[in-house]
């Protein structure tokens, strides 16, 4: 990180407390600070229980430096034998593996330890990190803990967010009701694994370099269209030469129709509701499909994967910039091939994961869903049983998913914070989701209340050139927003396009 290197005066000392401020104006402080010093109105006892207990937590978790470990490795002294006399989780079986790993993934450089697979970070010493987190805290003038981890993850590499968490709660200036909860380990899993394959997914379209899609792919791919797999986080992306309606619905189709199985539900967070179903009606009228739009009940779920995809083509652009199929294998094989914590496993192997009947269980549950909807949530065409329907809050699952996102989400079990009760998030979904299906159910009252008068027009279909009102928006990659900003595919921080509904076709329907 570029940062301006400065030097810093106390009032009453000339002692320097940090090394230099970054761009983003956060001091990085000394690894020598004497914390009784720079804050003596703080409860030192109370900081002295936050260093042990954050000591305990960092040597018993995998993956992390222990200070005996640190110590071999910065004075160049570490072998099997030493490695086996200071750390009681090897044996004489695994220590070879052990030591191998920490060769390849730790060494010396100027004097730092540094971390390969976090792109050479410094290592902070293991009985500094409380030390050093709270400098940060106090120097930044009492930071809270998530703004102090945004800037310090890009500068240490075994700094984590629960180590920034816990060593924060031993403040006593900000946390006076000395509100500490045990931190209690956990696995992440896949909040939607009770969805079946292929049962939700999401279609987002976005630029791939810069947000007005200006550099483009091969000299004319402007926009990527992106799906995901709710269940296996299979994704599949396909280029976009621009965000007509007219480059659109092609792709979409291409993408539906090769699919093993279309989707029960597709939701979105880049497009317009309304468009959206503009655009899911025309298909399924003219390809006799069956396409449900869902009700946007993972928006956290959708922005962090346009994030993730938008992250991969800025660290591959040279090599992508000039060959579309090099990005289907530098970042769709990332993201299909590669274990995901989040889906506990690997994408292309939960999307083909053997669950028994799944076809027969899928069509079920697609045509039990259909049958519980009201006439006002469904347009089915008279030519060949091609159908759109709508979610409603009786088909989503949201009891099971927000329950599990509250627990996954809360990587902060150390102080159990959750910004919204479970009963509030679902009061926040319901009125969410209520607004956005009251424009499309008009669409369709409408629909089939003209049913008789569109029997007789002409079934001649015409695309207009058709533009998206917004392009893109820098905010998708935004990193300090919160839930409540992200309401749903109207909103004015997803919303990044939106097709306007200038496509005129006939529309021959019948009633339920």
């Amino acid at each position: 990180m570029t940062a301006t290197h400065q030097t810093s005066e106390n009032e009453n000392t000339s002692a320097v407390v940090y090394q230099y401020i970054t761009d983003d104006g956060f001091m990085v402080p000394r690894f020598n600070l004497n914390l009784y010093q720079l804050a003596p109105y703080l409860d030192h006892d109370w900081l002295d229980q936050g260093r042990g207990e954050l000591m305990k937590l960092i040597n018993t978790l995998k993956g992390q430096l222990t200070q005996e470990i640190y110590s071999l490795i910065k004075t160049n002294m570490l072998t099997t034998q030493s490695l086996l006399n200071c750390c009681d989780k090897v044996t004489v079986a695994t220590v070879e593996n052990k030591y191998v790993l920490l060769q390849r993934r730790y060494s010396v450089e100027n004097g730092c330890v540094v971390d390969h697979k976090r792109e050479d970070l410094p290592v902070v010493e293991p009985d500094n990190v409380f030390d050093t987190i709270i400098a940060a805290h106090l120097i930044n003038d009492h930071l809270p803990w998530r703004k102090i981890h945004h800037h310090i993850k890009k500068l240490f590499a075994n700094i984590t967010r629960d180590f920034t968490n816990l060593a924060v709660l031993y403040c006593s200036h900000c946390n006076s009701d000395r509100n500490i909860k045990r931190f209690l380990r956990y696995k992440h899993y896949n909040i939607n694994e009770k969805i079946m394959p292929l049962e939700r997914c999401h279609i987002e379209v976005f630029a791939p370099f810069n947000d007005d899609g200006t550099e483009k792919i091969e000299g004319k791919y402007s926009h990527v269209l992106y799906c995901r797999d709710y269940h296996s986080r299979f994704v599949w992306m396909l280029p976009l030469e621009g965000i007509t309606l007219r480059d659109l619905v092609p792709a979409v189709t291409t993408l539906l129709c090769t699919m093993i199985r279309i989707p029960i539900f597709i939701e979105t967070a880049t497009l317009d509701r309304q468009d959206m179903f503009d655009l899911l009606e025309h298909i399924a009228k003219k390809y006799k499909l069956k396409i449900g739009l869902g009700i946007n009940s993972g928006t956290d779920f959708q922005r962090n994967g346009v994030t993730r995809a938008k992250s991969l083509f800025a660290e591959y652009k040279d090599e992508c910039k000039d060959d579309w199929n090099i990005c289907l294998r530098l970042i769709i094989n990332r993201l299909n091939q590669v274990y995901s914590d989040r889906a506990r496993g690997i994408p292309s192997d939960l999307l083909c994961n053997q669950v028994s009947n799944i076809a027969q269980r899928f069509k079920l549950k697609q045509r039990k869903i259909i049958d519980e909807l009201f006439a006002d949530n469904v347009v089915q065409f008279k030519e060949g049983g091609g159908m759109i329907y709508l979610e409603t809050q009786n088909s989503i699952p949201i009891d099971d998913n927000m329950e599990s996102e509250n627990e996954a989400s809360s990587s902060s079990a150390t102080v159990g914070r959750i910004d919204y009760t479970l009963q509030e998030k679902r009061k926040f979904h319901e009125a969410d989701a209520k607004a956005d299906n009251e424009a499309t159910r008009e669409s369709i009252k409408k629909r089939n209340k003209n049913n008789d008068e569109n029997k007789a027009a002409s079934p001649t279909e015409q695309y207009d050139d058709l533009t998206l009102s917004s392009p893109p928006r820098e905010t998708i990659n935004g990193v300090n927003y919160e839930a409540s900003q992200l309401q749903g595919p109207g909103s004015s921080f997803l919303k990044n396009v939106s097709v306007e509904r200038e496509l005129k076709h006939d529309e021959s329907l019948v009633d339920l």
